[in-house]
């Protein structure tokens, strides 16, 4: 793995998570508990998506019921999985408890839950019948939908507990992620991209999301405290991280030369005790340095 150190950790341990079976593998989801959820399809592009969530080496496939398509999104620490699907009715957004579906539509025309905090509210995108997609806030079924100023185009991907919200904007001058903290929203933008999307916080306020190079190429991200870690997995052609938890770990997708698609699971590894205290005597050395200097003089 190709890493940017970051504040908390020097490398991720991965380990790819592929649905048995199946020509692609998207991971998007992972709560404290280390359940994941996600999609998969069974016969490459053009083909229907079904749900699953993995959990302690166990895929649980699903399907909504009458859908056509089923895309999982992300999942809570109550284990609630949100997600939409197609059917005869359109495109409606769903939770799944493990054992219950509830639908719902928001206002517009296509409704895509993306987002769920431990309290059930849900953030997403829906579309107009003209030419936008707008962000939904989704509050016990009380829906507010928003457009940060300046843009009619945006999405909103993933909430926590505090309420803040994290997604993608398109403007004038291209694509940005977001943080909308009660109403105050923050541009992310990856030093260097073309074009940056947030999908996922925790409850730390630590971001994932994705950002695209000057050559198109698409690169996971974390941002942690104004640093980004840079993500890109060797071998393949892009990484997306589209999930993290309390502990950091994270959770996404890779596109590999062929053209499919692949989950990945990958967990922070620690700065080792030894060099922490190193990095501290260094700094602590070079301030005493640079005070001996100024006394000098």
């Amino acid at each position: 793995m190709a890493l940017a150190p970051s504040a908390h950790a020097s490398s991720y341990s991965f380990v790819s998570l592929d649905v048995p079976g199946a020509s692609d593998s998207f991971v998007t989801g992972i709560n404290n508990s280390g359940q994941i959820a996600g999609y998969y399809s069974n016969s490459g592009s053009g083909s229907p998506e079904h749900g699953f969530i993995y959990n302690g080496g166990i895929f649980t496939l699903f399907d909504a019921p009458g859908a056509t398509a089923t895309v999982a999104t992300g999942i809570n620490n109550g284990g609630q999985v949100v997600g939409y699907y197609n059917s005869a009715s359109g495109t409606n957004g769903f939770t799944y408890n493990g054992t219950t579906f509830t639908s719902f539509h928001a206002p517009g025309s296509v409704t895509l839950a993306l987002g769920i905090n431990d309290s059930g509210q849900i953030v997403g995108q829906t579309y107009d019948d003209a030419c936008c997609r707008h962000g939904f806030f989704d509050n016990g079924g009380v829906f507010t939908v928003f457009n940060l100023p300046g843009s009619s185009q945006t999405t909103a991907y993933g909430i926590n507990n505090n309420g803040q919200i994290v997604g993608g904007v398109e403007d004038a001058s291209g694509t940005h992620g977001f943080i909308d903290n009660g109403g105050v929203f923050t541009t992310i933008d990856v030093p260097g991209a073309i074009g940056t999307d947030a999908i996922g916080i925790n409850n730390k306020g630590q971001v994932v999301g994705l950002y695209a190079d000057a050559n198109n190429f698409y690169h996971g991200f974390v941002y942690d405290g104004g640093v980004f870690t840079t993500l890109s997995l060797p071998g393949q052609v892009w990484t997306e991280v589209m999930g993290i938890n309390d502990v950091g770990q994270i959770v996404g997708k890779t596109l590999d030369a062929n053209g499919h698609y692949h989950g990945f699971f990958a967990s922070p590894v620690p700065i080792p005790a030894t060099l922490w205290l190193f990095g501290i005597g260094l700094a602590v050395w070079r301030a005493f340095g640079r005070r001996q200097g100024k006394t000098a003089a």
